[in-house]
């Protein structure tokens, strides 16, 4: 490894980065945070792969940017894996190549959700019927909040189903607002 001679920072990165072969990458073990090393430069605390950016280039990372792993190993400190991109390119980076978690985790997929697309389907039929949200709520065993951010078209975007226009109410909360008593046949 190159790099300024100013501290040890280089011998305490070499003592610590075990080469895969296989990958070309330099495997930096040391505390681990959201899947990525961690250490030092010149007494900073940083994330061991800009650290190494840093150290190899001899000049800080400018304002703004991120150092991109082209390997997708986070705790990869090899310069040649590393490059530097604006928030914008490293989204589009994940995207080309297949990782946001965020795509996975839509509708049903996701491991918080209460729904599932056949009762979106039911709650948005079951409003434009007229049953309340609150009613459909209850039955589904969700909050009114749920139910009315379906409604919105804030959550379960994907699933396909009519979606009341803004600031329009289901024919019972029209009815039960202004009065209205449908007269029963004699």
């Amino acid at each position: 490894m190159s790099g300024c001679p100013q501290n040890d920072f280089g011998a305490r990165m070499a003592a610590r980065v075990y080469p895969d072969l296989n990958s070309g990458c330099w495997l930096f073990f040391g505390r681990d945070v959201n899947g990525y090393a961690r250490t030092d430069l010149n007494g900073k605390p940083m994330l061991a792969h800009r650290a190494s950016w840093e150290w190899h280039n001899n000049r800080p990372i400018p304002p703004g940017m991120f150092v991109c792993h082209k390997c997708d190993t986070p705790v990869c400190v090899n310069p040649d894996h590393l490059f530097l991109g604006t928030p914008r390119d490293n989204v589009a980076d994940m995207d080309r190549k297949g990782r946001r978690r965020c795509v996975a985790l839509r509708g049903a997929n996701s491991p918080v959700a209460r729904l599932n697309d056949r009762a979106v389907v039911e709650i948005l039929n079951d409003y434009a019927a007229g049953t309340s949200s609150t009613v459909i709520a209850e039955r589904l065993g969700v909050g009114k909040a749920t139910v009315a951010s379906v409604l919105r078209g804030e959550t379960w975007k994907h699933v396909e189903g009519e979606r009341p226009r803004a600031g329009a109410t289901s024919a019972s909360n029209r009815n039960r607002r202004t009065g209205y008593k449908r007269r029963s046949a004699k």
